[in-house]
This record gives C-alpha cells, structure tokens and sequence, in this order.
C-alpha cells in the first residue's frame, strides 16, 4: 500500500500496468496442489513460499512477516505456506532441512531464497529482488509524508496537508505522529471545536502518547486564548507600562495561550 497516491511515495512498478493493484492472498500449499502452483501462478508473477513448521515458532513468525510486509509495500506476489511436517516428502526433495526457509520461483524455477530469522529490511531487499519493484519501508515512507504534509501546513495549505496525513493513517492506523499533526491542522483550518470529533476517537494509548498530549494541550491553549481585542489592549498596557510586573505577566500569558512561546519566554 502506497502512502500517497499518484505521488512521491507511490511504489515503482516495474510490472506491467495491466497487473493487479494488489498482491493476491496468502494460499497454503501441500504435495497436491505445490506443482499446480508453480505451473500456473508462477508463469504470472513470482511465487515466495515460506515453509514452516507449527513446532517451529520461528517459522511462524516469519510466515506473518512475509505476509505484512507484502501487504503494506503491496508488493506483487503470491506468498504461498507450507507446512514441512504435512509435506515430508516435497520438502526432502526440496531439500528443505530448517525452517524457517524461504525460495521465490519464477516461471516454475527457483529464483532465489535464504534460511533463518531475518529483519524486516533483509526481506524488503529480497522481495525488491524477485519482484522488481520498490519495496519501501511504510514508517520511513510515512516520515517523509508528515514532512510533506508538515510543509502545506506551513504554507496554509489546510486541505493538502489533512489529505496528506489521512492517507498515512490508512497506510498506518497506529501513527501517533500523524494523529497529532491531523489535530493541530484541523485546529488552524476548521478550528478547535471541529477537533472534538478527532478527541472522542481517541483510545486510550493514543491519548498516553507525548505527541499527541502536546496537540491537545496546545488545542486546550488555543480554546482559551485570550481575544485579539483583549490581546491588542494588553500590548497597549505593556508599552505604557513595561515595568508593570502584573501587566508583563498577564501578557506573557496571552503570548503562550497564542502559542508564542519564544516571547512568552523573552518577556518572562
């Protein structure tokens, strides 16, 4: 799955266009149905099978991150398991003495393939191998993304920057950062009361998170800031009054419920 769109982030494909948008579902495999497999799926697109074991945690393991990492890079292959203890025979004239084991074919020969536990930047390498396409980290991606959406902010472009940061989120429902940022702009654009809807969504972790209790503070900040009338005829009493200390600190006040900390501090 692509962060954004039509965009910078969109993963290259170097498939045909007329391939499918998304990697098709993970399929178990046994001695009946494994050259089936190979004969017809593979001639489409490469074939990665993890074989696994259910005494084997480590194989298991390496079956659900094989499966996460093609569906949130959407990358286009057919993720096949097969369970070695159901399969004795395949997997001895496979070869296959540990699990877990990983071999990609393609057009109904082995493409390439490692053994043992690996991180999820080994096999983004290797399924950019076999597949040749760019497999790209979602969280690095989305770093990227918040920068993008981060600048439209600044540059007062609202709208552009919420449809920026709801893309991460449906790429990555968990981006604390990103919830954050999506408070603080609907904030500026739609004001603090149309952020109440994104408040009462909030569970608990996300509320426990620093980003987003920074947001929230600064929402609370904005919600009683003091009037720009109110704000004008204090600056007018500081001027009159700069050594008034009672004046000074009601103004810093309004500085911070502004969000102007730097003169909040300069003036404290």
């Amino acid at each position: 799955m692509s962060l954004i769109q039509d965009g910078p982030l969109t993963a290259k494909r170097k498939s045909s266009e007329s391939s499918p948008v998304s990697a098709p579902p993970m399929m178990e495999a046994d001695e009946q149905n494994f050259m089936e497999i190979l004969a017809q799926t593979s001639m489409q697109m490469p074939v990665i099978v993890v074989f696994h074991s259910q005494s084997s945690p480590a194989s298991q393991k390496m079956k659900a991150q094989l499966e996460t990492i093609i569906v949130q890079s959407d990358v286009l292959v057919q993720l096949v398991g097969l369970d070695i203890d159901k399969s004795k025979m395949l997997a001895s004239q496979l070869q296959i003495s540990s699990v877990p084991t990983v071999m990609a074919f393609f057009q109904g020969q082995p493409l390439d393939g490692f053994a043992g536990p690996q991180d999820d930047n080994f096999i983004r390498q290797f399924l950019g191998r076999v597949s040749g396409q760019e497999v790209i980290d979602p969280n690095e991606a989305a770093k990227e993304a918040l920068k993008m959406a981060q600048q439209a902010f600044d540059e007062g472009q609202y709208e552009q920057s919420v449809s920026i940061i709801q893309q991460i989120l449906q790429a990555i429902p968990t981006s604390h950062a990103a919830v954050a940022m999506l408070l603080r702009v609907y904030a500026k654009w739609q004001g603090v009361e149309a952020t109440q809807v994104i408040i009462d969504s909030l569970n608990e972790d996300q509320k426990n998170d620093a980003d987003i209790q920074s947001a929230l503070k600064a929402i609370e900040l904005s919600r009683n800031a003091v009037k720009d009338d109110v704000f004008a005829h204090l600056k007018q009493q500081y001027e009159a009054n700069p050594k008034d200390l009672d004046i000074l600190l009601s103004l810093a006040e309004a500085y911070i419920s502004h969000e102007n900390y730097e003169k909040a501090i300069e003036l404290l």
